[in-house]
């Protein structure tokens, strides 16, 4: 998704492009440079250049020949990025870094259609997903039944292989994320944060964490103003519109 936001625009305005994806996630950029010299596109228009940021991100913003980059990633790393950017050659640069997104439902919602959105809001991907939902504020009146209605769905969730068609959720992506995420929970469980569902690895190999739901979250706590870039529901009740 990434790589198509990003290459699109670059390509249709008539230049050639460097990628850099992920270093635990190169396989798709991989298939779609396959795809791209399968479907004819000359050699050098489209690069794929796999590997560390420290190494392979750090080049492409240091290099001379690079007019414009766009960074996708942490707050700490885009300050790095920015610096070598103006450094290197005053290149043009766009950061997204990290997100706390709000999702604000009063009590006048369609409750079933906002349950749906909370709900691939917060888990789509697993929750690795840079414009997740990242703080839930439900109205008091519909509060509690809005977190029964989902951790039903939660309980209804298929959890698996990815790349089944009837799976609904599948594992983290490495294991320092998973132990990152489990940090994260028990950093809001010791906050005070009510856990009403998930919160554990699930009991089969691979990286899976439950899908996870907090409530009675407040504005000071970590877990209201930190981004996991996992499958954990961030709740917290207001008193009216």
């Amino acid at each position: 998704m990434m790589l198509s936001w990003k290459m699109a625009a670059c390509l249709a305005a008539g230049n050639t492009v460097v990628i850099k994806p992920a270093q635990v996630s190169p396989l798709t950029a991989l298939k779609f440079a396959e795809l791209s010299v399968r479907a004819g596109i000359p050699p050098g228009v489209i690069n794929v250049l796999p590997g560390t940021g420290s190494v392979c991100g750090q080049a492409i913003a240091d290099h001379k020949d690079v007019r414009k980059l766009g960074f996708t990633g942490s707050t700490e790393i885009g300050q790095v990025i920015m610096k070598s950017c103006a450094v290197s050659n005053l290149k043009k640069v766009s950061l997204e870094l990290g997100g706390k997104s709000p999702f604000i439902i009063f009590a006048d919602c369609d409750l079933d259609k906002a349950v749906r959105m909370g709900m691939s809001s917060v888990f789509f991907n697993k929750g690795e997903n840079c414009i997740a939902a990242g703080r839930l504020f439900v109205e008091e009146a519909i509060h509690d039944e809005f977190v029964k209605r989902v951790v039903e769905e939660c309980k209804k969730m298929v959890i698996g292989d990815p790349l089944n068609r009837g799976t609904a959720h599948g594992p983290q992506n490495h294991k320092a994320h998973l132990d990152k995420l489990l940090e994260y929970i028990d950093v809001g469980l010791k906050e005070g944060a009510t856990l009403v569902y998930g919160g554990a690895r699930v009991d089969r190999p691979g990286y899976f964490l439950h899908p996870t739901v907090f409530t009675n979250v407040e504005d000071h706590m970590f877990l209201a103003k930190e981004e996991s870039f996992g499958p954990i529901m961030v709740i917290s009740k207001f008193a009216n519109g």
